[in-house]
């Protein structure tokens, strides 16, 4: 004998369901908008470039609150949900990792475009006699090693070999 358990209420899975499409729709809303922004970063304007960093850490921030009140009521429909619904819930789920991924990938393209425009704009500086991030403005904090800081914007041997995962914007720059 199978034993039984009691299947997810009908409207609780329901609120699951549409739960999980309201936060891919957002990952999917997230994307459009990233790759808008990267069209945006062409002209080298600096206060659009922060205006998309500041954008897109905002939207982050408001993809990761929907995911974390998402959680709770999918794991419980994981627990109580019977084999047809859990294998709905199991597609919607997978439709949202795509979503996100595709996220990630704008993320990344963004971050990308933001280090190839930073590094840019730090070499036009450093050409000036500007070197990014010293000088008067105090960024430094107090007991700071002055000797410690990055190399100069063009002296990583060109290209982005070697380089971590890309960033965004540094503020110092």
């Amino acid at each position: 004998m199978r034993p039984v358990s009691p299947s997810i209420d009908p409207l609780a899975h329901r609120a699951t369901i549409d739960a999980l499409d309201a936060q891919r729709a957002a990952y999917r809303r997230y994307a459009r908008t990233l790759e808008a922004q990267r069209g945006t970063l062409t002209d080298g304007d600096p206060d659009r470039a922060a205006s998309a960093v500041d954008e897109a850490a905002r939207g982050f921030g408001e993809l990761q609150a929907g995911a974390q009140k998402l959680a709770p009521a999918l794991d419980h429909a994981r627990q109580t949900a019977s084999p047809d619904q859990l294998r709905e819930i199991q597609q919607r789920v997978e439709e949202l990792m795509h979503a996100a991924q595709s996220a990630e990938a704008a993320i990344h393209n963004l971050s990308s475009q933001l280090e190839v425009w930073r590094d840019a704009y730090g070499r036009q500086l450093a050409e000036l006699g500007i070197t990014p991030g010293e000088g008067s403005g105090g960024d430094d904090p107090p007991g700071a090693d002055p000797t410690a800081r990055p190399a100069p914007y063009g002296a990583r041997g060109g290209g982005h070999a070697g380089l971590a995962a890309p960033r965004l914007l540094d503020r110092k720059a």
